[in-house]
């Protein structure tokens, strides 16, 4: 049976200059670092996606330096932008920029949204009504082609139990919810932006939040507070391996820097 392996790497924050620090850390050693473990351990990746907040103010030269970075570590590679992100800059590279993404040799194809679409400036994000309608019809038709799908997006859609992260999730949450109870092709949806891990369930659908590669968040507080404890400190990726018959396996992989 043919596999398909994806890599979903998220948070990056990369700062204009290499030598900038954030939180007191450095991301792009963060960044190296997994990089350096996707290239020693990861083999025959299908989708290097990169679900948002790769540039910590939108930097050109963050962008550029990125996608040098990832070059060849991937058959293909996606980007969507979270709100950190300029999705303007993003979008000079169009290479990266593939909103569905549905390759002939797999049953399996791949959404990629925006959630910055409207957003609040405050850390939120939305898809607004006109990408949702866009949502429902392209699920319509690769429903029709019988097509598994994965979707990604920056902006979790669920409650995690954090005061703080719960308040800038997507804003419109409840539409999309809707959107994907009523398409029985959705075989999950990943997102970022916490900077941590989760594993949630909504009517069997998986929601998966991943880990930054940037420094982490600890979880289930009031407000932003740094993880310390040394694991879950650890930058982090996401693995799937997915299968012909729709069938799936998800694990976070954490890297020492």
């Amino acid at each position: 049976m043919a596999l398909t392996r994806i890599v979903q790497v998220t948070d990056c924050h990369l700062q204009e200059s290499p030598s900038q620090l954030h939180r007191g850390m450095s991301t792009e050693d963060r960044f190296d670092a997994v990089l350096s473990h996707l290239t020693g351990c990861e083999r025959n990746i299908d989708l290097l996606w990169l679900t948002g907040d790769l540039a910590h103010h939108g930097y050109e030269s963050s962008y550029r330096r990125l996608a040098a970075k990832v070059s060849g570590i991937a058959k293909n590679i996606i980007w969507l932008p979270g709100n950190h992100d300029d999705w303007l800059q993003m979008q000079s590279y169009p290479e990266l920029c593939q909103p569905v993404w549905a390759p002939d040799l797999t049953p399996w194809a791949f959404i990629s949204l925006n959630s910055i679409y409207e957003a609040d400036g405050r850390g939120s994000g939305a898809l607004g009504k006109e990408q949702r309608q866009w949502l429902m019809d392209q699920l319509a038709a690769l429903q029709q082609d019988n097509r598994w799908v994965l979707i990604a997006l920056h902006h979790p859609a669920l409650n995690v139990g954090s005061q703080w992260q719960d308040q800038i999730k997507l804003s419109d949450a409840d539409a999309l919810l809707d959107i994907i109870e009523a398409s029985s092709c959705v075989k999950g949806v990943l997102s970022g932006h916490l900077h941590q891990q989760h594993d949630l369930f909504v009517g069997g659908v998986p929601f998966w939040v991943t880990p930054a590669t940037a420094p982490q968040y600890k979880a289930r507080t009031r407000e932003p507070t740094d993880e310390l404890d040394k694991r879950l400190s650890l930058p982090g990726y996401r693995v799937f391996t997915l299968s012909d018959n729709g069938e799936l396996t998800t694990d976070v992989v954490r890297v020492d820097v």
